[in-house]
């Protein structure tokens, strides 16, 4: 329940002070905060077609080792970051095609929650 409200808390601040004069960006989950990560275990989310992918952020407990990272069309993986705790990576140069994905680089499993900061670039239909 400790790891789950540290998750909690963690997302919380992230969307309060991204939001914070940013009118054209925003955060979007693409795990539910507090979800179980089984050891090597990560998760993806969708292309950027809609609003461009500006930074990845894998929220857990800072005894807990992952890994975050974009992943272009053919599958490579770019920009990765690998440590405890908390995630934050961030892009400069973020209009090319991508998804984010975190994952569980430990033998252990954990909860954790990841989000990505998104950029609306109005060019949804």
């Amino acid at each position: 329940m400790r790891r789950f409200c540290t998750a909690t808390a963690v997302v919380l601040v992230a969307v309060v002070g991204f939001g914070v004069g940013t009118g054209a960006a925003y955060i979007e989950p693409y795990t539910g905060p507090g979800e179980w990560f089984a050891a090597g275990q990560g998760r993806s989310s969708n292309y950027d077609w809609c609003g461009t992918w500006t930074g990845n952020n894998f929220a857990k407990s800072a005894s807990a080792w992952g890994l975050v990272t974009f992943i272009t069309p053919g599958g490579s993986w770019r920009y990765s970051v690998q440590k405890y705790g908390n995630i934050f990576r961030s892009l400069s140069d973020y209009n090319w095609t991508k998804k984010l994905h975190c994952k569980n680089n430990s033998a252990s499993g954990y909860q954790g929650g990841c989000w990505g900061d998104r950029r609306n670039d109005g060019v949804c239909v």
